[in-house]
């Protein structure tokens, strides 16, 4: 779904393959063969919005979802991801990070996260 150039959507069907090399984390990830590896089918749910806030300054927030369809709507992991950016001139840009993630097989809590950048920006052509 694209109804504006600033706003975007999507939904479907998807699987989600957890990763695991530490064998010590095997149960906490229940991971339950092997070869450290879980796959899970699911729902999942995708928004990401873009605006300019002023001149050389701009705002992109998005959240992705992931629903097992054989646990509860409450167990829905959950990415969201807010980032402010600055155009200092033509080479040089600040960025401010803003990251919420849930995932009930890590962990019960929300994990946050921030950064503040600055940085050079390369065109490749």
């Amino acid at each position: 779904i694209k109804p504006s150039e600033n706003f975007s959507a999507e939904i479907g069907a998807a699987l989600k393959q957890t990763i695991v090399t530490d064998k010590k984390l095997y149960e906490q990830y229940r991971i339950e063969n092997d070869q450290g590896y879980r796959s899970e089918g699911g729902l999942t749910f995708g928004a990401q919005y873009k605006t300019e806030l002023m001149e050389n300054t701009s705002f992109v927030t998005s959240v992705e979802t992931f629903t097992n369809f054989l646990r509860p709507i409450n167990e829905t992991d959950v990415f969201w991801a807010n980032q402010i950016i600055g155009k200092i001139n033509k080479y040089l840009n600040t960025t401010f990070q803003f990251e919420l993630r849930y995932d009930h097989d890590y962990s019960k809590e929300i994990q946050l996260k921030q950064i503040f950048a600055a940085g050079i920006i390369v065109n490749i052509y």
